[in-house]
């Protein structure tokens, strides 16, 4: 089964689209729970409350950043694979750790909002989504992230160039 270059970053796109709406939906549903008394918030000790002020932001930075890393090792391990399945296979899972590592603090935020009711979490969990939005999939990040040849840059360019053979399971 061939796969061409505009399959491949649409399947991309569409894994990004599915984890950003997630937690568009789940921030929305909380909001409208919040606003309409839906739960009662829960009473942190003065202490945890201002603990977790700072905590979260950390802790999401953290997660961008550690994301980033991760996806970077991966991705030049990556470089030096030819154009195969599993050089491509590699980079989706790489970009899948790193969305997940990114979106962590934000479905935590968002639960701390529900808890708490604190609007600073949902701003948090704002602030990720935007990140997260930033890494959004291409043809130029990949040609960015694994520095391929000449020839397959050129194919990377063409979303109806075939980027890869994959081998079809036959029962």
């Amino acid at each position: 089964m061939k796969v061409s270059t505009g399959s491949y970053i649409r399947s991309l796109s569409i894994l990004h689209f599915a984890l950003i709406s997630g937690q568009v939906i789940f921030a929305v549903i909380a909001l409208f729970l919040k606003t309409n008394n839906a739960i009662e918030p829960v009473s942190f000790s003065p202490e945890i409350s201002k603990s977790l002020l700072y905590i979260v932001p950390v802790v999401a930075a953290g997660a961008v950043l550690a994301g980033g890393f991760l996806f970077r090792q991966k991705a030049a391990h990556l470089k030096m694979l030819p154009a195969s399945a599993e050089k491509y296979g590699g980079y989706r899972s790489a970009c899948i750790l790193r969305y997940g590592i990114t979106e962590a603090p934000s479905l935590v935020a968002i639960v701390l909002f529900l808890l708490s009711g604190n609007y600073y979490y949902l701003a948090i969990t704002g602030a990720v989504i935007i990140a997260l939005i930033s890494l959004r999939p291409s043809s130029a990040a990949l040609i960015r992230h694994l520095q391929p040849s000449f020839e397959e840059q050129a194919t990377l360019e063409q979303p109806d160039e075939v980027l890869y053979e994959k081998d079809s399971i036959r029962n």
